[in-house]
């Protein structure tokens, strides 16, 4: 089997590092994968099926990627994480934030964590705005006895008011608070990636928003940037804020992609290959 180029860019490592085996990754809801490109033959649109049913094609790619390693891809010694290693698949958390039906306990997101962690799994990713930072609060104590070994992604740019009910904060001094709002709920003096929360064009562009990130990240309350990007802008194929991406320092775009959505394939995925960004797909089974 050929190898697989994990597309990673800037985002963690600032180079494409390569997996002897493959990158198909099945879970459930809210698992989120590393968009990759085969070199040899391989059709990367088989590999997200939806339903976790394989193709014939990759069905042992899919039972051989995690056997390496526990499951981690290492992804060398750069941009200051080291010899860090980082799972190609992470846990979403937005489940934590109450509104799908049920409410956490905290045990019940250690337990979820210390599975995930078990797996072979250091990669999260949550929001300000999952509950009133009530997300946040749930990883952060879960994880606070080995923050070191943990890669936490958060958003920012929605004050949580009620179920289903945000009010965007863009302004500097605003992002500025949610930050330290969302340093304290993680326990921790430092956010692994940082990234503009499904927001419009307009908002993208707020006045003075990127030059107060820029001064956190030097503060090193940031390590790096990223565009959580609004679904509608993916399927009316606007990439404006793709295009900015280099600009406003950001270093990954996170995405829907799956096996009914997948605007993704025609021009973001492409563009971020172009322009060295990484991937993060959510929303990976439909």
């Amino acid at each position: 089997m050929g190898s697989t180029e994990i597309i990673v860019g800037d985002a963690v490592t600032g180079m494409s590092v390569e997996s002897k085996d493959a990158l198909a990754v099945f879970g459930r809801n809210n698992i989120y994968v590393l968009y990759g490109k085969t070199k040899d033959d391989f059709n990367l649109t088989m590999f997200y099926t939806g339903s976790g049913a394989v193709d014939s094609t990759v069905e042992k790619m899919q039972t051989t990627i995690f056997l390496d390693d526990r499951g981690l891809t290492s992804l060398g010694a750069t941009i200051n994480y080291g010899d860090f290693k980082q799972s190609i698949i992470g846990l979403g958390s937005f489940q934590f934030g109450g509104e799908w039906g049920k409410s956490f306990s905290q045990l019940e997101a250690n337990m979820i964590l210390d599975s995930a962690n078990d797996n072979g799994i250091n990669f999260i990713d949550t929001a300000e705005c999952y509950g009133d930072h009530l997300s946040e609060e749930l990883v952060g104590k879960a994880v606070s006895a080995n923050r070191s070994n943990w890669i936490i992604a958060t958003k920012f740019g929605h004050k949580f008011n009620s179920h289903m009910n945000r009010t965007p904060n863009w302004e500097p001094k605003q992002v500025r608070s949610q930050l330290e709002n969302s340093l304290k709920a993680l326990k921790t003096d430092y956010i692994d990636l940082y990234q503009f929360h499904s927001g419009s064009n307009e908002e993208f562009n707020t006045d003075g928003l990127w030059t107060e990130l820029d001064k956190q990240v030097q503060k090193g309350k940031i390590r790096y940037l990223g565009i959580s990007l609004q679904n509608a802008l993916l399927q009316n194929g606007d990439m404006l804020q793709i295009y900015k991406a280099k600009e406003v320092k950001a270093r990954a775009v996170q995405v829907v992609y799956n096996i009914v959505s997948r605007d993704a394939e025609n021009i973001l995925f492409p563009l971020c290959e172009k322009e060295g960004l990484g991937v993060i797909t959510r929303v990976p089974l439909a």
